[in-house]
């Protein structure tokens, strides 16, 4: 794992590279001191001291990337800020689903195919609503939603993975693993960009089969896009959680066991003990 110990003693403040954000007319270039970059990156220490154009021209296009996570990546970076854990406020008028789009939780529960607001009766309910056809407005939404919507963690992680920051998607698995168990977008977003066997994934699965209950089912239904969102779960996530719960694979596995070091007993020590050194 790359160490993050550069010093602005060292002069670190004059060599700068220019990373490259998206792609034509919305691409966004952005200075940062290199000598961070090339500390928590492997990625980045590659290009950027390797026999590569971008070495010399100390310039890294990223066209897969938003401008969004890499200012979220920047945040940590120079001042070590990650996300806070975000409240999904369902069923009121700051829902993190409805709020971003200037919609309502009961508008969306008329496109879902409810047909009165959320009452006593739903709470009580553990009934699973039929899929109803998506138009196709509807469906963009829902995709713009799933790329655009505040689950700032995972669009970070994702950014951490594609750019390799092993600190980084280090320090977001601990904030994932004591927060709540997340809104399908954010679940939807993150297993849509990574690997099967990637840490976030894994804790993803596990935090489903120990948190999702009966309550999170009636939940659910006071936010109509929640109950859109089931539909556009990957298959292989569904599966996935399926095969687990068959199985008995159910529950959370001890912090270390998301991390990316070494399983062993002197190794795990070492990594608790500075995780308590830091609370």
């Amino acid at each position: 794992m790359a160490n993050h110990n550069p010093s602005f003693l060292d002069n670190i403040g004059t060599d700068l590279a220019t990373i490259r954000i998206g792609e034509g007319d919305a691409q966004e270039s952005f200075p940062v001191h290199k000598d961070l970059l090339v500390a928590c990156s492997p990625y980045f220490k590659a290009a950027l001291e390797g026999k590569f154009v971008e070495a010399a021209d100390k310039a890294i296009p990223i066209p897969d990337i938003t401008s969004r996570q890499f200012k979220l990546f920047l945040n940590w970076l120079y001042f070590r800020n990650v996300p806070k854990d975000q409240f999904t406020y369902m069923g009121t008028d700051c829902c993190a689903n409805c709020k971003p789009s200037g919609s309502t939780c009961e508008e969306s529960r008329r496109i879902a195919g409810f047909t009165k607001d959320y009452d006593d009766d739903d709470e009580a309910s553990l009934t699973l609503e039929d899929f109803p056809p998506l138009a196709d407005e509807v469906d963009q939404q829902l995709e713009t939603l799933i790329a655009t919507g505040p689950w700032d963690r995972y669009m970070l992680y994702v950014f951490a993975d594609r750019c390799d920051v092993p600190a980084l998607r280090q320090q977001l698995i601990d904030k994932v693993y004591k927060g709540r168990c997340e809104l399908y977008g954010a679940v939807i977003y993150a297993t849509r960009r990574l690997a099967n066997n990637s840490p976030l994934r894994r804790l993803m699965l596990d935090k489903y089969t120990t948190e999702y209950t009966c309550d999170t089912v009636r939940g659910e239904k006071r936010c109509g896009t929640e109950v859109l969102l089931r539909q556009k779960l990957p298959v292989d996530f569904i599966l996935s959680l399926l095969d687990m719960i068959l199985n008995g694979q159910t529950g959370m596995k001890p912090l270390c066991a998301y991390h990316e070091h070494e399983q062993d007993e002197e190794t795990i020590k070492e990594c608790q003990g500075r995780m308590w050194g830091n609370e």
